[in-house]
């Protein structure tokens, strides 16, 4: 059997793009590029006075220590950004799961980030902890593609594409 008779297929992202009208996408382009604009200086003069900042450690190489006071967190604006223009743009399962994994991510690196923010300089949470929780989201976002487009409970592994079940 060729390697492509073993792999499912089912409506992705791609396609859903695909079947999204060309005007619909530029009009999430240009929300996106709105919000952006419009919420990046606000969030990060809110950041600067607040306690947001990154401190960095004494021992660390002087070209880190330019990072001195810059706040964190910016990726919230963008992260924000992209998930309301992915929506409106196309408000689809396969979306609502783009965004919903995308957002489950960010708020980790944004407990990351708080974390280093509130506690003593150079600590947050420690690697570790992050690969664990960022395998645990990546097989329940795998789990909700399988479940949402109901998938053979199987990956296909390559070269071979044996299924290996779930």
């Amino acid at each position: 059997m060729a390697a492509a008779e073993h792999a499912p297929t089912a409506p992705g992202f791609l396609a859903t793009i695909r079947r999204t009208p060309l005007s619909l996408r530029i009009g999430a382009v240009i929300l996106f590029v709105q919000i952006v604009l419009a919420a990046t200086g606000p969030f990060a003069r809110w950041l600067r006075g607040g306690r947001l900042r990154r401190e960095v450690r004494v021992d660390t190489p002087e070209s880190h220590q330019a990072k001195q006071g810059t706040p964190s967190m910016g990726g919230v604006v963008l992260t924000l950004a992209v998930a309301t223009a992915c929506l409106a743009a196309s408000p689809t399962v396969s979306c609502l799961l783009l965004v919903l994994a995308t957002l489950a991510f960010a708020a980790l690196g944004f407990l990351d980030d708080f974390v280093k923010a509130t506690a003593r300089p150079g600590f947050g949470l420690k690697a570790r902890h992050k690969l664990a929780i960022q395998l645990a989201l990546s097989v329940a976002a795998v789990y909700a593609v399988a479940w949402a487009f109901e998938l053979p409970r199987a990956l296909h592994w390559p070269p071979s594409f044996v299924p290996v079940p779930l």
